[in-house]
């Protein structure tokens, strides 16, 4: 009653947004924004919903939450393809030391056991970049999953669950 009242008193109009800045008026504990409400009221606004978009809508919330999961997005897309090119070159350089190793064989000469091991090493390190290449692109999936869940999430949170119309957080 003493929001309405407030906002009776002030000329403003009893939307959500108005309501929800006035019911908050009237809450315990530190209001940093109402320095702000009283100048704008002082000055005969009638319209507070800049205010409310600065200090109580969760938009800037949704915004910097998706912007956080573009850039893990991208980052895990970069270090996959930076992973694969990894894996792509180690898999380029195994096959010039096989053919070295082959060209060896073919003149009879035996090939010494430092190129071996050499070729043994780059297999192994070729095996791994695919896994981590295999692992990061999961990761990339599992971060858009992780999007389409923070979304409905979102929607879910400004929304009654029994009519699916905005509630108070949707206003």
């Amino acid at each position: 009653h003493a929001a309405m009242q407030a906002m009776l008193r002030h000329g403003i109009s009893p939307t959500p947004e108005h309501y929800e800045i006035f019911f908050a008026c009237h809450l315990p504990g530190p209001q940093p924004w109402r320095a702000e409400m009283d100048a704008m009221l002082a000055a005969g606004e009638t319209c507070l919903h800049a205010l409310h978009e600065r200090h109580f809508s969760g938009a800037k919330e949704r915004d910097r939450l998706s912007a956080m999961s573009e850039r893990l997005g991208e980052t895990l897309e970069d270090a996959a393809g930076a992973i694969s090119g990894a894996a792509a070159d180690a898999t380029q350089y195994g096959e010039t030391l096989r053919s070295v190793s082959e060209a060896l064989e073919g003149r009879a000469v035996k090939v010494p056991p430092l190129i071996q091991r050499l070729e043994e090493e780059t297999r192994a390190l070729r095996e791994k970049g695919d896994a981590m290449a295999a692992r990061f692109a999961e990761m990339a999936e599992r971060t858009q999953a992780l999007r389409a869940e923070l979304e409905a999430a979102r929607r879910e949170a400004e929304s009654d669950a029994l009519t699916g119309l905005p509630n108070r957080r949707g206003f």
